[in-house]
């Protein structure tokens, strides 16, 4: 989980800058007829936040404003799509990359461990191998040795 705090943090700043805009378009759209949920803009950010959590937001927040601007859903669902699906969504992919990133890591650590575990039982057999090696190439030599001296 350490390993996608970067990424969440970048997350994290995307989500404030869209959370600004937003805030501000809804501060100057329906700030003056709904003062109580986007009066000012931290009446809009707090509403916009309640929004994303898709808590209740039809009733509470779409509906009086709906009263005077009949076309502010769009920008709710516009708001939602954004927040809720997309930025949400990054998260996800974020600690799902970290987690996978940490899995491979130590998936290569315990492929390393077991190339070493071979190679050091590997090793006596090849010093075995070597020696079996000389040995033949000397039986060859007196061999090759005595046959030139009987001739044959």
């Amino acid at each position: 989980m350490l390993a996608a705090l970067p990424g969440l943090g970048s997350i994290l700043l995307l989500m404030a800058l869209i959370f600004y805009v937003f805030a501000v378009m809804a501060t100057k759209l329906f700030g003056d007829d709904n003062p109580n949920l986007f009066g000012t803009l931290g009446d809009s950010l707090f509403t916009l936040f309640t929004v994303m959590t898709l808590e209740g937001w039809t009733n509470d927040v779409a509906r009086p404003v709906m009263e005077k601007h009949p076309q502010g859903w769009l920008f709710f669902v516009i708001f939602i799509i954004v927040t809720t699906f997309m930025v949400l969504n990054l998260f996800i992919g974020v600690v799902v990359n970290a987690m996978q990133a940490e899995a491979m890591k130590a998936e290569a650590g315990e492929r390393e461990a077991e190339r070493e575990m071979i190679h050091e039982e590997a090793a006596p057999i090849l010093k075995e191998v070597k020696h079996l090696q000389k040995e033949v190439a000397e039986l060859r030599a007196e061999l090759a040795g005595r046959t030139a001296k009987t001739g044959v």
